[in-house]
């Protein structure tokens, strides 16, 4: 009898082209360990406007995992098991927006297959313009269970943020390299 606890879902996350610090654009929830809270990591104006969504690109990517779907899967292709096991997960709002008068697209939800940039949509409901102050925390990512994650921090070259494509690209410009040796 395995009396071995499953292994809990993992958020990888990796800064994009303009972080310096990765520590600074999310804190783990310390009271639900499923969360991971987003930062601002410098103030950001939002201009009132009732008919349209303002877009933030949040500087990260994320993906979330299974370890336990990952190590069930045969392939020899490690990209291709990570694809299979990648889970959606959603972008909620937080404790942060409330004394706001900032409304977020809510849930937004992340396919398995999702390799862009981690984005929200917010509108501003009031007649003047609402700064969003560094280190304010508006949104959070969840797994679409809610059970509790672990994070892991990645780099934008790890092969997790690329498709089997990408891969296949990449190992078809590795060979050529290594005809032109020959």
């Amino acid at each position: 009898m395995n009396n071995r606890q499953p292994q809990p879902k993992q958020f990888i996350i990796a800064g994009t082209e303009s972080i310096n610090n990765i520590n600074e654009y999310y804190q783990t929830d310390l009271i639900n360990p499923s969360v991971l809270n987003l930062k601002f990591v410098e103030d950001l104006v939002i201009q009132p406007n009732l008919n349209n969504y303002t877009i933030i690109n949040m500087g990260i990517k994320a993906r979330l995992f299974d370890p336990l779907e990952y190590n069930s899967i045969v392939s020899r292709r490690e990209l291709d098991r990570f694809n299979q096991s990648s889970c959606p997960f959603m972008m909620v709002p937080n404790f942060g927006i409330y004394d706001t008068p900032l409304e977020l697209v809510s849930p937004i939800i992340f396919s398995n297959k999702y390799l862009d940039d981690v984005k929200l949509a917010v509108k501003n409901f009031s007649d003047e313009e609402f700064i969003i102050r560094k280190n304010t925390f508006i949104a959070s990512l969840v797994p679409d269970d809610l059970m509790p994650t672990t994070l892991k921090i990645s780099s934008i070259d790890d092969h997790i943020f690329r498709t089997s494509e990408d891969e296949d690209e990449i190992n078809i410009i590795n060979e050529n390299m290594l005809n032109l040796l020959i």
